[in-house]
């Protein structure tokens, strides 16, 4: 899609009698054009499978570090939308919150969720390249194997 700025506006549909229609919910053309331009760069540089391709990484990367830990009860997500929960016991607890303090100081920001605070949310941003995310997962193994460690 290399169109220039299109505009989201059906004159058959705008069929408000003056004063009938006021307020904010007409539309917003500059987030509507701002939309198609996002969309042209999903395809363009086909985002969607580079998601595919890194969350399988990702998962088969979280899959060894499971067999590894069993501090770690689950990891689920949808794309590179990834949650490894932690077992629900006091270390699990204690190390969820280790983890996220150990990954910050190693340059990756990790969300708390879940029930409990025991699920590590990765979010990487979904254009991301194999071997940055090679190199965020090793640093969150990396966490996760200390916290582990100092929480037994």
């Amino acid at each position: 899609m290399t169109a220039g700025p299109r505009l989201l506006y059906d004159k058959a549909l705008d069929v408000w009698e003056p004063g009938a229609h006021i307020g904010t919910f007409r539309g917003n053309q500059l987030a509507f054009a701002a939309g198609l331009e996002s969309l042209a760069v999903f395809e363009d540089e086909n985002i969607l499978e580079n998601v595919r391709q890194r969350s399988a990484e990702a998962k088969e990367f979280l899959a060894h570090l499971t067999d590894e830990l069993d501090l770690i009860k689950e990891v689920r997500g949808v794309g590179l939308m990834i949650g490894v929960e932690l077992r629900d016991t006091d270390e699990g607890r204690e190390a969820a919150r280790r983890v996220q303090k150990l990954a910050l100081e190693k340059g990756l920001i990790i969300e708390l969720g879940g029930r409990d605070d025991l699920v590590l949310r990765l979010l990487p941003p979904l254009n991301i390249a194999g071997d940055v995310l090679l190199d965020g997962l090793s640093r969150f193994a990396s966490a996760l194997r200390e916290a582990a460690a100092s929480c037994r």
